[in-house]
């Protein structure tokens, strides 16, 4: 009865997010436009800067035209069939895909005094992933981390990335200093448009649980040592 009750809610959830597509996908879809345009014409001005300067500014410009490419394509995805398309799953570095995260991440973590990085990172063999869909879920972990971080009032903090080698499986975790779980129980922040942040639409985590179940992947958000909270998911190993 519980299990059929689960699955019930997480129907009228689906519906409600299918809903929510169909309301954003215009504005992003015309803001990847006019970004894209943006982008393209600042890798112009490569050959003006100084050639020590020059090298990080194109490689931060080819990140975020990557990551702005890959969101249209994302959109466009959803917006076809109006729900989370099924993954297409294709061997997968992922932790390219988690470099990618932490290079754009990198000076907005440095400004708010976030140490951002790699604990601990296995050599791991591609894994069979929609790239695309797991690079958007771990986005959305590394960005609520962030934010538990600048809500815990702390000023300083860490995020530490670690990819494990665990036999059958392959760990990756995100684990924070923001001790978002020391009030209360993580279930419900899996809910859609529940959400601690003010402002916060609620819809994150969400699609983050939809991500990984349909990569048959398990995971587990909890406390981890005093004062943090840790994002284990693991992946299925090739």
């Amino acid at each position: 009865m519980v299990e059929e009750l689960t699955a019930e809610l997480e129907d009228s959830e689906r519906a409600t997010y299918a809903r929510l597509i169909r309301v954003l996908a215009h504005e992003v879809n015309n803001t990847v436009a006019a970004t894209g345009s943006v982008l393209d014409s600042l890798l112009y001005y490569r050959g003006q800067l100084h050639e020590r300067d020059a090298g990080d500014f194109a490689t931060a410009i080819v990140a975020v035209k990557r990551r702005n490419a890959s969101l249209g394509e994302f959109i466009d995805r959803f917006t076809k069939v109006v729900k989370m398309p099924p993954p297409e799953p294709r061997p997968t570095d992922l932790k390219a895909v988690v470099d990618d995260i932490l290079w754009l991440n990198r000076e907005q973590c440095s400004s708010r005094g976030i140490a951002l990085g790699w604990h601990r990172c296995d050599a791991v063999a591609p894994l069979a992933l929609d790239a695309q869909l797991i690079e958007q879920a771990l986005m959305n972990i590394v960005k609520n981390a962030m934010e538990a971080i600048e809500a815990a009032s702390q000023s300083s903090g860490a995020i530490r990335l670690e990819l494990a080698d665990e036999g059958r499986r392959v760990r990756l975790s995100v684990v924070d200093s923001g001790d978002l779980l020391a009030t209360g129980p993580a279930r419900p922040l899996f809910t859609p448009f529940f959400t601690t942040r003010k402002g916060g639409q609620g819809i994150g985590l969400m699609f983050v649980r939809e991500v990984l179940q349909r990569h048959g992947c398990t995971y587990s958000l909890a406390p981890g040592a005093p004062g943090e909270t840790r994002f284990d998911i693991w992946f299925p190993a090739p």
